[in-house]
């Protein structure tokens, strides 16, 4: 998940000088990856995501975009993230969330989706945002 993040950094940054990148282009890259990828604001709002994303939590893209990232949480964390929301933007870096356990998301059914996350910061004509590079894990047990 590392590379895919390094690799997107890279693009990042060498695009940051040239000509817009083409939206399909872009669009057609971000759905590709194997992982699910969100990008959000410092308000917690979804910015973009792709269609790993739309696979691993059940819900349209139309349904998320704008929408607060805490809805793919479960009740119990929601509250929660907003300060570690607010922690990530004051020191926004490359890193893993909780690199020696698997984080809970809650999928539109309401069941539990297993997940590692990787953040890194992306500088955009909005300020910098945090991407997350989301990969599903299992945790043994039957969904």
């Amino acid at each position: 998940m590392t590379e895919i993040l390094d690799k997107l950094r890279d693009l990042n940054e060498r695009l940051s000088d040239r000509v817009v990148v083409d939206p399909a282009m872009l669009e057609q890259l971000v759905d590709s990856l194997p992982d699910g990828l969100l990008v959000i604001n410092e308000q917690g709002l979804i910015q973009l995501c792709n269609e790993q994303i739309e696979l691993m939590f059940g819900y349209p893209r139309s349904l998320l975009l704008g929408q607060p990232i805490h809805m793919l949480l479960p009740d119990g964390l929601r509250e929660r993230h907003a300060q570690h929301i607010a922690r990530y933007f004051a020191n926004p870096t490359v890193r893993p969330m909780h690199l020696a356990q698997t984080l809970a998301g809650q999928h539109r059914t309401g069941r539990t989706v297993h997940v590692q996350i990787i953040l890194g910061p992306l500088v955009s004509t909005q300020g910098v945002l945090a991407l997350a590079v989301v990969r599903r894990v299992s945790d043994g047990s039957r969904e």
